[in-house]
């Protein structure tokens, strides 16, 4: 009888434990979340699209909108109809403000990689060139004395040395002006509480020793 009783009260137990368990579950995957979010762009003209796991929601130039946490996509038309793309994480009340990226820089960025790309050409030219004119000499060696290298200008090895170090600084400049501006420029903040703006008018009970009545109260 004993036995049969504590059998009882661990099934009983771990029943418990696995409902508990199944409500956690239910709970964890569960609807996500839901915050308000804000969305501005700082160029008049330019227009927002957001996409994210519901579809997608025409912005315009600024909206507010209630949003379950999740991750979205932000396609940006400038008010010259450039395309643009940013990411936007809502994981709590959001305050974005989006900035078109500049096609001015990222003409500029494309510049300077080709810039110096050409650096990069004419460093390892010239460098190709020296080596491969001591494996010339290496494999062609036939004297009977000591044998006289010619030497290389040492003109040459500062202007290869030079050439391809500002190829590739200029490279990397430019590719990163290019990548900056290639997508849309996102400043996030906290949403706090809306302001009041206006004044406000409540009436609440009041009474004095003789009377009752409603008195008006306000904030401004």
């Amino acid at each position: 009888m004993a036995a049969a009783c504590k059998v009882s009260i661990a099934l009983a137990v771990a029943l418990a434990v696995i409902g508990a368990g199944a409500r956690a579950h239910a709970q964890a995957i569960g609807p996500p979340p839901v915050f308000p979010v804000q969305i501005s762009t700082t160029q008049p003209g330019a227009t927002i699209v957001l996409k994210g796991p519901g579809g997608d929601i025409a912005c315009g130039e600024r909206c507010s909108l209630e949003l379950p946490q999740s991750r979205y996509k932000m396609v940006l038309k400038d008010a010259d109809g450039t395309l643009s793309t940013q990411k936007l994480f809502v994981e709590m009340p959001t305050s974005a403000t989006v900035t078109p990226p500049s096609p001015g820089m990222r003409s500029i960025g494309i510049t300077i990689m080709v810039v110096g790309l050409a650096g990069i050409v004419v460093g390892g030219f010239l460098f190709a060139r020296v080596l491969g004119q001591k494996f010339v000499e290496t494999i062609a060696r036939d004297c009977a004395g000591p044998c006289m290298d010619e030497d290389v200008p040492t003109s040459t090895w500062i202007v290869a040395g030079a050439s391809l170090g500002a190829g590739l600084a200029l490279g990397a400049t430019g590719l990163v002006i290019f990548r900056k501006n290639s997508h849309a420029l996102v400043d996030i903040s906290p949403l706090g509480p809306p302001r009041a703006d206006t004044a406000r008018l409540r009436l609440t009970p009041a009474a004095g020793p003789r009377w009752a009545g409603l008195g008006l109260t306000g904030g401004f």
